[in-house]
């Protein structure tokens, strides 16, 4: 198998308790509820969201 195609999966501070796709209009009530604390994925969704602003 290609060394870009490998599934590693460990355990760790950043692992994720659960991966789905959810509407960018939910992002921000989702921070605010501490639903979505991880500090990289936090940076992603704001500059996101800070780009859709315009």
């Amino acid at each position: 198998m290609p060394r870009s195609r490998r599934w590693i999966t460990r355990q760790g501070l950043n692992e994720s308790d659960r991966i789905e796709w959810i509407p960018l209009a939910d992002v921000p009530a989702m921070i605010a509820r501490h639903e979505i604390v991880s500090g990289i994925t936090l940076v992603g969704l704001q500059q996101l969201l800070l780009s859709e602003r315009g």
